[in-house]
This record gives structure tokens, C-alpha cells and sequence, in this order.
């Protein structure tokens, strides 16, 4: 390798996660196309594709996929030994394909016929394809379509070598709180949030998260607080934006403003910045409960919230109603686009908020005090953001 690309490459692989890593990544990859080192660019680019997923910038990610994967075509043998690793990237992309409304359907599904054909021909389980397949359902938001693969994913016993158990173990509580059933959805979390459970770096943050709506609706207040402080093992994360708004709404939901302010200004900039699109639907949506609390309590809120923002107020002073507005108008214009895709009314029929939890916990003084964050796992996220 280059002596000038090596140290490019070093010094990204030193570099904390984020913007400035993925930068110096495709500073390398054009070095590497530049000197026509192949091996060099194909290796940097998986490097690139990691970076970009778990720091939420999808599109970064796909681009370098469709380059490894067409030189994996050109060449199998020159590539023979990134097999496995060229498919486990690829199972992470079909999670990213259906997060881009622009990405038609049909093209999804071809995706999905050529993982499963590749998977064939290498005599691996297709475990992998069908728990990818109900995960795009879920996104798709088509409930026959989400009955048939997971009946079909269910029949696997057994896990394969591109096969995440954490991540299907979560899978199966998206599928309970898909359709609505919150305490089947809260003993399929069980398993992830035991002593020595199944874990990666997606699981069990996104659990604790998912759960925390299910558990208010039961009035389990206290177990919701206890996982609401694994907000700080992924409050630094971009890649986590769909787990933080899942506790920014459990904020609003139990009244907690001060809190809920403060998540709202670290973050509301970051769902407008992102071009995952299913990111920033999900966590605008997840604003709805604050801004339903606030409605009424502080007409008026300041927030720091950075230039980048699209309503910027160089005073930091916000109309909470104004906000309200700006929200739903990017959440409907951005639902409008997956439903137009999709085929359905999945994202414009679930903006909103759960109005019977609002009232179901007037004050924040009804929220219990967590009695132990040992429960916490420690361990801070990192790698495949998609993964879980």
C-alpha cells in the first residue's frame, strides 16, 4: 500500500467515529482509485460503509456497497475471501434500501431476490433473508405482508453464520409492538435484558427503547425509568437518532419538560441534518408529546439549537406552536413520500401522539424515582448501526 494512502487509512481508523472518520475514509478511497490499487479501495470501502452506517449517513453507505459488490461480480477470486464479510454488509444494506422513499419497490425486491440467490449458491441458511425480509415489512408498514414473512422467518431453528441472535430476539419485539400487544412484546425484551444476555452493538439500547412506550402503557412506571437512563449510553451517537427519540417521548410522555427540552436541543438538529429519511420521521414523530405538553405549559421555550437548523432564531426564543408546525410539516411531507412508495398509508396514519397516555400521567410528580440503573448494560454502542 501507498505509504500516503496508509497513513490516511491509519489515521481514520484512529479517529473517533463520526463526520471527520468517514471524510478521511473517502479521502483514502479516492487516493486508492486514484493509484488504481483495487485490493486497497475494495478494503477501505468496508471500512467506509461501517463508518457511514453507524453514524447515520446511508447514503455514503450505498454507494460504496454498489462499488465492493460489482468488483466482488468482476472479480470472485481476487475477492474470494471477503465472502462472508461482503454479506454481512449486504444484509445491513437492505435495511438502508427501504429507508430511502426514492428507492422504488421493485428495485428492494430485486435486492432481496439477489441476496437470497447468493445465499443459494454458497449453501447458507436463508434465516438471514427472511428475518431481513419481516424487518422491511415492518418498515414498509404492510401488515399481510408483515404476517407472511414472519411466519416464514419463524421456521428457522436454528441461527446461521450471518445470523445476529440479539438482533432476532428484537426482532421479535418489534413484531409484538407492531401489532400493539405490549406485554407479549415486554416478555420477548426479557431474554435481551437478563444477566449475560444476547447482545451487539445495537441490542439491547434499541430494546430498552422500544419498550419504554409498552411499559407506560401497562403502568409500569418504574421499570420505564430504569431503562430511560440508557439514554446516556447513546446521547453522543447520530447513528442512534430513532433510539434517542423513542426516550424523548417517553420524556413528554411522563411530563419530564426540563428533560425533555434539553433532549429536544441536543437533537432536533440532527433529524433535520439526516439523510435517513426513516430517522427522521421516526424521531420527529417521537417530538409530538413534548410538543403536546408544551402546548400549553411554555408557549414560548429557548432552545440553542444551531444554525443548521432550519428555523433558526439567532435570539434561541421559539413559538412552541411554530415549532409544532415546522415538525408536522416535514413529518407529513416525509410520510407522504414512503406512503406514495409504498403503497399505503402507514406514515401519514401514524403521525401523532398516544393521547390517552398523555392524559393517563398528568404530572411529572407521579413518576417514580428509578430504584437501581444496575439493570443499565455498560456497554456503549458502536459498529453496524442497522444491525438491530
Amino acid at each position: 500500500m501507498n505509504a500516503e494512502l496508509q497513513a490516511l487509512v491509519l489515521q481514520a481508523r484512529y479517529t473517533a467515529k463520526g463526520d471527520a472518520k468517514i471524510e478521511l475514509l473517502e479521502q483514502a478511497v479516492a487516493l486508492a482509485d486514484q493509484l488504481g490499487d483495487v485490493e486497497s479501495a475494495f478494503d477501505i470501502r468496508d471500512d467506509l460503509t461501517e463508518a457511514a452506517n453507524e453514524w447515520g449517513r446511508p447514503e455514503k453507505e450505498l454507494v460504496a456497497f454498489t462499488w465492493m459488490l460489482a468488483q466482488f461480480d468482476r472479480d470472485p477470486q481476487l475477492f474470494n475471501e471477503w465472502d462472508h464479510k461482503l454479506m454481512w454488509v449486504y444484509k445491513r444494506v437492505l435495511s438502508t434500501l427501504v429507508a430511502f422513499p426514492s428507492i422504488p419497490l421493485a428495485r428492494i425486491e430485486q435486492a432481496f431476490a439477489d441476496f437470497k440467490t447468493r445465499l443459494e449458491q454458497s449453501n447458507r441458511s436463508l434465516s438471514t433473508h427472511d428475518e431481513f425480509a419481516v424487518r422491511s415489512a415492518l418498515q414498509i408498514g404492510d401488515a399481510d405482508q408483515v404476517e407472511a414473512t414472519y411466519m416464514q422467518f419463524k421456521r428457522h431453528s436454528k441461527a446461521a453464520d450471518l445470523d445476529c441472535r440479539a438482533c432476532q430476539l428484537h426482532l421479535e419485539v418489534r413484531y409484538r409492538v407492531f401489532k400493539g400487544e405490549d406485554e407479549l412484546a415486554i416478555e420477548a425484551a426479557a431474554p435481551l435484558l437478563k444477566r449475560a444476555a444476547p447482545s451487539c452493538n445495537r441490542v439491547p439500547h434499541s430494546t430498552r427503547a422500544l419498550i419504554l412506550e409498552p411499559l407506560l402503557r401497562l403502568g409500569r412506571l418504574q421499570e420505564a425509568a430504569v431503562h430511560h437512563l440508557d439514554y446516556k449510553r447513546v446521547a453522543g451517537d447520530e447513528g442512534f437518532l430513532n433510539v434517542i427519540g423513542s426516550h424523548l417521548a417517553y420524556l413528554g410522555y411522563v411530563n419530564d419538560l426540563p428533560n425533555g427540552l434539553k433532549l429536544l436541543e441536543k437533537h432536533l438538529a440532527w433529524a433535520f441534518k439526516t439523510n435517513d429519511l426513516a430517522d427522521r420521521y421516526s424521531f420527529l414523530n417521537d417530538t409530538l408529546p413534548l410538543l403536546a405538553r408544551l402546548r400549553t405549559a411554555q408557549p414560548r421555550v429557548t432552545l440553542h439549537l444551531g444554525r443548521e437548523f432550519p428555523a433558526f432564531s439567532d435570539s434561541g426564543e421559539y413559538d412552541t406552536a411554530d415549532l409544532e408546525t415546522l415538525i408536522r410539516t416535514e413529518l407529513e411531507r416525509v410520510a407522504a413520500l414512503f406512503d406514495a412508495r409504498n403503497g399505503n398509508d402507514f406514515y401519514t396514519r401514524n403521525i401523532g401522539v398516544d393521547a390517552g397516555l398523555l392524559e393517563s400521567i398528568s404530572a411529572p410528580a407521579e413518576l417514580p424515582a428509578p430504584a437501581s440503573d444496575k439493570q443499565v448494560v455498560k456497554k456503549k454502542p458502536s459498529q453496524s448501526k442497522k444491525a438491530g
